[in-house]
């Protein structure tokens, strides 16, 4: 039994992590059924794992959409990350972006903001926790995600290029280590973040088994 949420550890992911699980297991399918897949959905799915690491993302998932206050913040802050994404799909406002890029690469927040519901309202967010964690398993999401895309094969991703008109184009090899790192990182994000709120817990309330 865990010390600090009276279920197993494991039990504890899946409840408060389970949005992350969810995710992960997403771009998993995202990567084995590649092949029918539009290039906007694997782009913006490669889109949303680096927006893991901005800081603005990271405090908009802070956000517990709960009573008036929290679902304003929630609202207001997701409004202003989706009016950015459209800015940066349209490039400027000059071209018409494509809405369901844009949906998924805002929905990993919005799934993150939504599974906070499932939290104790007495559990606060933890700012530090949210801007820093995503660099602190950098390393090891890298050198996990490395191996997988060394070892598993590209599937329906195999000489697949995706261009831009004003960057270098997206080989099907970088597509890959996107996806299978969006399985890596969600992954160790929920178990992470589950370890590391029930340890602050169980030594917060003077619990150190």
């Amino acid at each position: 039994m865990d010390e600090s949420g009276g279920t197993t550890f494991w039990g504890r992911v899946l409840r408060e992590g389970g949005s992350e699980l969810a995710v992960a297991a997403s771009y998993l399918l995202a990567w084995l059924f590649s092949a029918w897949l539009s290039d906007e959905t694997l782009l913006s799915m490669v889109v949303a794992v680096a927006l893991q690491f901005w800081v603005f993302t990271a405090l908009i998932g802070l956000v517990t959409p709960r009573g008036v206050r929290g679902i304003t913040w929630f609202l207001v802050l997701h409004a202003v990350l989706f009016m950015l994404l459209v800015w940066v799909a349209s490039e400027g406002g000059q071209d018409e972006p494509s809405w369901w890029a844009v949906l998924v690469a805002q929905a990993p927040i919005i799934m993150r903001n939504l599974s906070r519901l499932a939290r104790p309202p007495d559990l606060h967010s933890r700012w530090m926790l949210e801007m820093l964690g995503p660099f602190l398993i950098i390393l090891p999401v890298v050198l996990v995600t490395a191996l997988l895309a060394a070892v598993l094969p590209d599937l329906g991703l195999a000489g697949r290029v995706i261009t831009f008109d004003h960057m270098d184009p997206l080989t099907g090899h970088e597509l890959k280590w996107g996806l299978l790192g969006g399985v890596v990182y969600f992954s160790a994000y929920a178990m992470s973040r589950t370890w590391w709120e029930g340890s602050h817990d169980a030594f917060r309330h003077g619990r150190r088994g």
